[in-house]
């Protein structure tokens, strides 16, 4: 009886201590494990007011994005002015989309931080704020006088 022999294939994929996550229909795969904060949409310079929106990714080592990421994402102002609006987002896809900031005090240079206590932070490119121009930048007060009449 003649012997017959089967050879196997088997590829092998190294993921270096991290994770691989597939989805359905079109795949995905992000390989790695979630190291850093990268502002994918930087803050522009403007009038004083509300910011446009922003976008801080979670990356790996090798700055792909890390689409499993849930993390929460908080954004500060790198100066002494204040900043309005919701600045704790959590990522949903590897993405913290950031909408209704507002820095109301004209200056130069300003710039923004993400931060994550499990991943290094990013800090943004620099930006200005200018005084806002017109009626929308300026608050007008008005009184009413009152006759006396006897």
């Amino acid at each position: 009886m003649p012997l017959s022999s089967r050879i196997v294939l088997v590829r092998v994929l190294a993921v270096p201590l991290g994770v691989l996550a597939c989805g359905a229909g079109d795949t995905t795969a992000t390989f790695g494990t979630a190291t850093k904060l990268v502002f994918a949409v930087q803050p522009a310079s403007g009038v004083a007011g509300m910011l446009a929106a922003l976008r801080v990714e979670v990356r790996d080592a090798q700055d792909r994005l890390v689409t499993s990421a849930t993390h929460s994402v908080r954004i500060t102002i790198n100066a002494p002015v204040g900043m309005a609006g919701q600045n704790i987002v959590r990522a949903v896809g590897g993405v913290a989309t950031f909408s209704g900031l507002s820095i109301v005090t004209p200056g130069t240079g300003y710039t923004l931080s993400a931060s994550n206590f499990l991943l290094a932070s990013a800090t943004s490119a620099a930006f200005d704020i200018s005084a806002g121009a017109g009626p929308s930048g300026t608050m007008v007060f008005s009184t009413a006088r009152r006759s006396r009449e006897p």
